[in-house]
């Protein structure tokens, strides 16, 4: 360490002479004009806060590593002397970024890992069905007895009013009966039901008057339509036991209305399925058949 050094050149109660002076005087001029204050001669410790100037240490007076963590006072590190991403993972504490110091709309998908949230980290209710894709809730994710009636959509059906009609020509006829359905694409299942709370429903063929003839039967034939395409057609028939004898009178067959019954596998959209009528008139059959549908009702169900 430099230090300023005086010679002494007087002795004590001996007379000053000039040249005492001069020596004290060139010995200080020649360490602060030469020596100077530097590194080397200020002593650990001598230079505390008061003793500096606002602003007189600049980065170039302060030595590298020189800045120890003692030296920073408490809050002395403010936001605006950290450089842009200076702040790295490593020096950052366990547990020290905290829900609150989290801006919203910061944790963005990218930020979160696979797999990283569980079923602990989501409150009650916050699944909601916009969340939830098509399609994506599958028949093993869904518990027994989960599905109650309630959550079930309602049936998607339509039913006909009550028809009672009869005819003997072989030409087709409508029997006025209709079932009217809009469907989103499901098989639709039609069938005939009686009248609830009136007499017996059938559908059926009579003749009477069955003679020695070659024309000892009679039939006909249900045709259920959707709009005016044929999807179904069902015959039915009876023929006397034994032509040659005579006398043989009323032939006659019932059927219930269930027997009509026909899944169809339209497109979604909107239908009306009817049923036409007609009699046969060839041997052995009559021309004077009846056919007819009595209290008969069409229903149209949408299948889920």
């Amino acid at each position: 360490m430099s230090t300023i050094t005086v010679t002494k050149t007087y002795q004590d109660a001996a007379v000053l002479y000039e040249a005492d002076l001069d020596g004290i005087v060139d010995s200080t001029e020649t360490f602060v004009n030469v020596t100077g204050i530097g590194d080397d001669n200020i002593q650990n410790a001598t230079l505390t806060g008061d003793l500096l100037d606002s602003n007189s240490l600049t980065s170039t007076q302060i030595a590298t590593s020189a800045v120890t963590t003692a030296k920073i006072a408490e809050l002395g590190i403010t936001t605006a002397k950290l450089a842009a991403d200076s702040v790295t993972e490593a020096k950052l504490a366990t547990n020290a970024v905290t829900t609150a110091k989290i801006q919203d709309g910061q944790v963005l998908t990218a930020n979160i890992e696979t797999s990283q949230v569980t079923t602990a980290k989501i409150a009650n209710t916050n699944i909601t069905a916009a969340l939830i894709n098509n399609n994506d809730i599958t028949t093993p994710k869904i518990a027994d007895a989960s599905i109650l009636t309630v959550k079930k959509p309602a049936l998607n059906y339509a039913q006909s009013a009550t028809a009672n009609y009869s005819m003997s020509s072989t030409t087709p006829g409508n029997a006025g009966i209709s079932a009217t359905i809009t469907t989103t694409g499901n098989p639709v299942y039609v069938f005939g039901q009686p009248t609830p709370n009136a007499a017996e429903g059938y559908f059926g063929i009579s003749r009477g008057s069955v003679g020695m003839t070659s024309n000892y039967g009679a039939g006909g034939v249900l045709t259920l339509k959707r709009d005016t395409t044929t999807i179904a057609q069902y015959q039915i028939a009876i023929a006397a036991p034994n032509p040659s004898l005579a006398g043989i009178q009323n032939l006659e067959l019932a059927l219930p209305p269930g027997v009509i019954a026909y899944i169809d596998h339209p497109a979604a959209g909107t239908y009306s399925y009817e049923i036409e009528l007609s009699a046969f008139n060839q041997t052995p059959f009559s021309n004077n058949t009846t056919i007819q549908i009595q209290y008969f009702r069409l229903n149209a169900v949408e299948i889920d």
